[in-house]
């Protein structure tokens, strides 16, 4: 791994890393202390972390929404609880716009949940619920052992609960990015839409939420690389410029899947 940041973050890794327990991470963050010690001749003070993920324990968070608007941009606020896999908040935690709060990785783990995408053909669903069988099967018997290992044998189809936090223009850009038709489907389904849903109750809101197609009635998406075409449901159908309301076009973008537990 590769890190370049100031000292002060490069301090605030290595006691995030010192502090979990896994012991290959530990010896990271004891490594980057050294290094700030040596290169930078600081000293690494011992701080309490605003927030960690928690490996052990169980949390359940409930599939609410709260938003609050005053009249202005600015002025958003969202708490919001959803469910999606590993692989989505992943992808979600990128863009940096929305703090996420992910449930404990035993809770995970014990919950045993998978998401099934709508493309995958039968005998993929069969030889992906093996491989899940077979993961939760590890992860409990290392878990009873109280030994952390256990989230490397994590899937990243594996499902989480989470509250999601954001404010001001970082809702609307959140709303804008994550309710493209090519963005990853998951995201779309679980943030984009009903966040975009949420701002839409809102009038003074309405052309500036939601797909491009929507806000500027054009569309710059590019084709895939592989096929030269464009994926998206909504392009497919109106080439780019969607005349019709925004509750229709989310509806469009929404995608079907399948979960199953073990």
């Amino acid at each position: 791994m590769i890190f370049s940041a100031p000292p002060r973050y490069l301090i605030k890794l290595a006691n995030s890393l010192k502090t979990t327990p896994l012991p290959e991470l530990k010896e990271i963050g004891e490594r980057i202390e050294t290094l700030i010690k040596e290169r930078f001749n600081l000293e690494v003070p011992e701080e309490i972390l605003p927030s960690e993920w928690g490996f052990w324990g169980e949390k359940e968070i409930k599939e609410e929404t709260h938003l609050d608007f005053q009249n202005t941009s600015h002025s958003i606020s969202l708490n919001m609880g959803i469910r999606g896999s590993l692989a989505m908040y992943g992808q979600l935690v990128r863009q940096r716009q929305i703090l996420c709060d992910i449930e404990p990785l035993e809770g995970i783990a014990k919950k045993g949940k998978f998401i099934i995408p709508s493309t995958f053909l039968e005998e993929v669903k069969k030889e992906y619920k093996e491989i899940a069988r077979k993961a939760k099967e590890k992860q409990v018997e290392l878990i009873e052992k109280k030994d952390p290992n256990f989230v490397y044998f994590l899937l990243l189809g594996q499902e989480a609960q989470s509250s999601i936090y954001g404010k001001g223009a970082q809702v609307i850009e959140t709303s804008k990015a994550r309710s493209e038709g090519v963005v990853q489907w998951e995201i779309r389904n679980k943030v984009g839409i009903p966040i975009t849903e949420e701002l839409a109750k809102y009038p003074s809101l309405i052309r500036e939420i939601g797909p491009r197609c929507w806000r500027e009635r054009r569309c710059l998406e590019p084709a895939t690389f592989k096929t030269k075409k464009n994926i998206c449901k909504a392009f497919l159908q109106a080439g780019g410029n969607w005349k019709g309301t925004l509750e229709e076009l989310l509806e469009v973008l929404k995608e079907p899947y399948d979960i199953f537990s073990i």
